[in-house]
């Protein structure tokens, strides 16, 4: 688990309010009434009862974390992680001024993550099949009604006055005198649409098709040049590998060789809209299903969540952005764009952790090397696309030489349509 998620707002800053997190849930899941698991969960311990390979990786996970370098850590075996997760199906992330749990299953197995045995369990094909189901129901209960119960005034909802001030609701689609401000269910409200009202993300160089635009709200994690067709990205010194991220579609990947790739995440607090960064011709648009929870770190746990150190804290380093970008699951958008100095460029919304699903825009939804209607048109800012419930990241990758300057550096914050690279000169 990178330190991204709590600079995100994902997870707390403060380990000791993860630590008090764990605890509560740990008691609350003691005093559940025995009941069935749901099928989901149910799936999963079937999987690890009837796969030795499973069952023993996920084991050994756990019993590899150091717990003296941790305060809080109760799983103590597979069956007690699956009896977790469980739980948390019937929760909707509440407000916390002194840090929100938003991700509570990455909570749960944080400390596994990072282990060796952890690196191997959360790439397996068959335990990420389980946790997508997992995901997925979760997605239907944060998609139901019964979701809004966090949606309230007091301390602990997404109401209140301190939520308000930091989401910045005015930007936003709601009706400040209804119940739970209009929104139907938790990821109604995640979801949630800018306002028609004023220009709350006004839309840099309109007319000008050399003005490359944000297609997110997020904080820059880096800009990589000289792209490569394949690397080694699963290791901490590689960079991007252009034909695993575009899910070996080898007609598009190779385009980019030699390109620059701009990527940035979204915070828990962020609007998880997209929009095109450029006006062009959507060539192709679908989704790619890949892992959940796989991460890159150190065997002891990420040094974030163990218990202050005497010395300087050493940061846990940021290179699962990268192997999210192409091991996780993930909308992948080429664009052709009407600028031919542009010319290609892929959009990639990558989900991470407690990731629900991405949304394409239903007419923009397009197989690569589909035959047929003619790509549909997008000009720059219009909506693409979102991100239901969950972690994400987002990479723009661009052809050699198609961008002069990029204007954002890593930790800068951007928002939607915001001026952030200009294109070359057509030669």
């Amino acid at each position: 688990m990178d330190k991204i998620k709590q600079q995100a707002k994902w997870l707390p800053e403060d380990p000791a309010r993860l630590h008090h997190w764990l605890r509560q849930h740990h008691e609350g899941v003691g005093k559940r009434e025995k009941k069935l698991l749901h099928p989901a969960c149910q799936a999963l311990k079937d999987l690890i009862d009837g796969d030795g390979i499973c069952r023993m990786l996920l084991t050994r996970a756990i019993d590899q974390v150091d717990r003296d370098s941790v305060e809080y850590h109760y799983l103590d075996s597979p069956e007690t992680m699956v009896e977790a997760i469980d739980a948390v199906l019937e929760m909707a992330p509440e407000y916390d001024p002194a840090g929100p749990v938003c991700f509570p299953i990455s909570a749960i197995l944080v400390l596994t993550l990072s282990t060796p045995a952890g690196f191997e369990a959360y790439r397996n094909t068959d335990l990420n099949r389980c946790f997508k189901g997992i995901l997925n129901a979760w997605c239907e209960f944060l998609s139901s009604e019964r979701s809004t119960y966090v949606l309230h005034g007091g301390r602990d909802g997404w109401m209140s006055a301190d939520a308000q001030a930091q989401l910045g609701m005015a930007d936003y689609e709601h009706d400040p005198d209804a119940q739970h401000w209009g929104y139907r269910s938790w990821n109604d409200f995640f979801t949630r649409r800018l306002s028609t009202k004023g220009d709350p993300r006004p839309l840099a160089g309109r007319d000008d098709h050399s003005v490359i635009v944000a297609g997110c709200d997020s904080i820059v994690y880096r800009v990589t040049h000289n792209a490569q067709l394949t690397t080694k990205f699963w290791i901490k010194t590689q960079s991007y590998s252009l034909l695993d991220m575009l899910a070996h579609c080898r007609e598009y990947a190779s385009k980019f060789i030699g390109g620059d790739v701009l990527q940035a995440y979204l915070s828990a607090l962020s609007y998880h809209r997209w929009h095109a960064p450029v006006s062009g011709k959507v060539l192709a648009a679908w989704v790619v299903d890949g892992t959940y929870f796989s991460e890159l770190g150190e065997a002891s746990g990420p040094p974030w969540i163990r218990r202050p150190p005497k010395g300087p804290s050493k940061t846990f380093d940021n290179c699962s952005q990268r192997l999210h970008s192409a091991r996780a699951t993930r909308a992948v958008y080429i664009i052709e764009a009407d600028d031919p100095a542009i010319g290609l460029v892929a959009f990639v919304a990558v989900g991470m952790a407690e990731f629900s699903s991405s949304i394409i825009r239903e007419d923009l939804r397009r197989a690569p090397g589909a035959s047929g209607k003619p790509p549909p048109h997008v000009n720059k800012g219009d909506e693409i696309g979102y991100f239901q419930f969950g972690g994400s990241t987002h990479c723009v990758v661009f052809r050699k030489g198609a961008v002069d300057e990029f204007l954002v550096s890593p930790g800068d914050s951007i928002e939607v349509g915001q001026h952030v690279a200009t294109a070359a000169s057509a030669s």
